[in-house]
């Protein structure tokens, strides 16, 4: 999964069906000129968003 023209410091996966927020692992990211690219996420039928940890209210 590539994000044309965004780059995060510090993203988490967030899994909107449980509510639940999880650390992506560093070695999953690549930053690139174009972007960040993620592999090797799980990814099931739910939609999940993926942001910057500072954006999260971790309540």
């Amino acid at each position: 999964m590539t994000f044309q023209g965004v780059s995060f410091k510090d993203p988490v996966w967030v899994d909107l069906r449980t509510g639940m927020v999880y650390e992506m692992p560093r070695k999953s990211m690549t930053a690139e000129s174009k972007g960040t690219s993620f592999k090797g996420l799980a990814v099931y039928d739910s939609p999940v968003v993926i942001a910057e940890r500072e954006l999260i209210n971790l309540k």
